[in-house]
């Protein structure tokens, strides 16, 4: 499965040794490194694993794993350490593995593994391109388009044209709190911000037509996970 893989930690040399894992072990993975937390916020981009350093100078590994749970649930975080005095905290902020260094290819290929394992129930699409095959996480999906007998799949980083049917993308994205709001498109509630006059408004800015006859439904389901999901509109 082709991974979007962050690998944090002020020392170069794990590192360095985190990459050469991946590289030996999981080559299909798109990996970009980071040397400090502060400068892996400043990236906006979605990753689906973190290899995150707890002990860092500028701002805690700790610290760094709470924004990118307020911001992006969908990552999973796997903390690098040579202490076991922050297991407690670890635990507190939703991580996923906790991995001495220096860091041991059986360890590292278990959590990988089991990381694969869970995207993939949790509602992931293969999606054919001119570029390879990806492993799509639904949360990673801001809306589905459906233009010029085409089907463009829009992330939060990119636009991807599949060849999946919108119907065939509908049944397979109904459960992830996605919504069809006109006869070409579907869209995740999660990145939806306002409803308004016969239109939604998303996150990034982007407004997309609401078609008359969907607009009372588009309504409704939108308050009822709004009242679901209180907590991210606070």
């Amino acid at each position: 499965m082709r991974l979007r893989v962050a690998v944090c930690d002020d020392e170069k040399i794990f590192t360095d040794a985190v990459c050469g894992l991946i590289e030996q072990q999981k080559p299909e993975y798109q990996v970009q490194t980071f040397s400090s937390g502060a400068k892996l916020l400043e990236d906006s981009r979605h990753f689906d694993l973190i290899f995150l350093d707890i002990d860092m100078p500028d701002i805690s590994g700790i610290q760094v794993a709470k924004e990118i749970r307020r911001r992006d649930e969908g990552s999973y975080v796997v903390f690098l350490t040579s202490h076991s005095d922050f297991y407690e905290q670890a635990f507190r902020v939703q991580v996923y593995r906790y991995l001495r260094k220096p860091i041991q290819k059986e360890s590292f290929l278990e959590a990988t593994f089991a990381i694969e394992e869970e995207i993939q129930k949790r509602g992931v699409l293969s999606v054919k391109t001119a570029d390879g095959d990806y492993g799509i996480p639904a949360r990673r999906i801001l809306y589905v388009e459906a233009a010029n007998r085409h089907v463009y799949i829009h992330t939060k980083d990119e636009v991807l044209e599949t060849n999946f049917r919108l119907s065939d993308m509908e049944q397979v994205l109904l459960p992830y709190d996605f919504i069809k709001i006109n006869k070409s498109v579907l869209v995740s509630l999660y990145y939806v911000r306002k409803v308004g006059y016969e239109y939604l408004l998303l996150e990034n800015g982007e407004e997309l037509d609401v078609s008359r006859r969907k607009m009372a439904v588009v309504r409704e389901q939108f308050r009822q996970y709004v009242k679901a999901h209180a907590y991210r509109y606070e």
